[in-house]
């Protein structure tokens, strides 16, 4: 979901007769293997962040969130709704994002990256 965020699509219906290729792939039977692994990739999420030991830590960055004026609103935003009105220039970049911006930890984050200014 947080790679398709990134696009602007529009889903249209198609019937099964029109569009025969993505039928047929998705009743493709595929052979089952075992895994090894390592063919599995290692996932880290932000809010794994302390676990996997990052120097920084999410506290320090949860707290530096909080003393940035612009961030500390774009924080409140997301979590409270976004002005339906005009605001100043230097929250432009966040209304733009507001769909793909969240708080994990306390810190602003854009995807699976932590918003510094």
């Amino acid at each position: 979901a947080l790679f398709l965020a990134n696009y602007k699509y529009t889903v249209e219906f198609r019937r099964s007769e029109e569009n025969s290729n993505a039928d047929m792939l998705s009743r493709l039977s595929v052979p089952v293997t075992e895994c090894d692994e390592r063919d599995e990739p290692e996932e880290v999420f932000v809010n794994k962040i302390e676990e996997i030991g990052l120097g920084y830590g999410a506290m320090r960055m949860h707290e530096e969130t909080d003393k940035d004026p612009v961030l500390a609103v774009v924080k409140q935003w997301i979590q409270t709704g976004w002005p339906r009105k005009s605001v100043d220039e230097k929250y432009r970049p966040f209304t733009q994002r507001s769909t793909e911006l969240g708080v994990e930890a306390g810190c602003v984050v854009w995807g699976t990256r932590f918003v510094v200014l």
